[in-house]
């Protein structure tokens, strides 16, 4: 499907300056998975820390810390950067208000890298309009033993038949053409969590 929507709408869509991006995730947890837990329990109130990488690692490369909050559907999200070599040194450790909070939460839940997952991403924007952007995720995989920000031969694949992820994101409405696009090949929005997803094939194992 992105290849049709590609090919049919040369003229409305564009590389984005990072196109094609490996993004490798670790989220920590309780030993016992309470955060992974809470997504399968629909908990109005729900905290995720995640560090995240983008391509090739290198020891200069940033890796990002996010600390995501869920209450009563609204989302708050922190964030602040750290180097590849600091984190694997020193873990996630600096010097202001998103580490501290980092600290407290890994202190309170005794929290720890506990699930790796990472995607291959395509990313475009509209030719008329940066503000509008299409992303498509495949090759979603993850593993909850030797999580590191790195690829690994235990990793599970958790999209069926190969399926992408097509993501919309824009500030205002969504352009005609891509509204006739969805509707022609009768694509309807739906919510979708890759954190979710593995929540359920770990439930499913026995491991939650």
């Amino acid at each position: 499907m992105m290849h049709i929507l590609l090919n049919q709408n040369k003229n409305k869509l564009k590389k984005d300056t990072y196109y094609e991006s490996l993004i490798q995730n670790i989220y920590y947890d309780t030993p016992n998975y309470d955060f992974l837990k809470s997504a399968l329990d629909k908990q109005e109130y729900k905290e995720k820390l995640r560090v995240r990488t983008y391509n090739q690692i290198t020891k200069d490369s940033q890796v990002f810390v996010e600390i995501k909050k869920k209450s009563n559907s609204i989302v708050y999200k922190r964030r602040t950067t750290l180097s590849y070599e600091h984190y694997i040194n020193d873990g996630i450790t600096g010097n202001n208000q998103v580490f501290n909070e980092v600290a407290w939460l890994k202190n309170r839940y005794h929290l720890e890298p506990m699930l790796y997952i990472s995607y291959l991403r395509h990313a475009f924007v509209g030719i008329d309009d940066s503000s509008f952007r299409i992303t498509f995720d495949q090759n979603i995989l993850y593993r909850n033993e030797a999580v590191s920000l790195s690829t690994h031969p235990l990793s599970k694949d958790i999209t069926p038949y190969k399926q992408m992820v097509m993501e919309i994101k824009t500030c205002g409405s969504l352009p005609l053409w891509l509204v006739d696009f969805l509707n022609t090949n009768q694509i309807y929005p739906t919510h979708y969590s890759k954190y979710k997803a593995c929540s359920i094939h770990m439930h499913n194992e026995g491991v939650i």
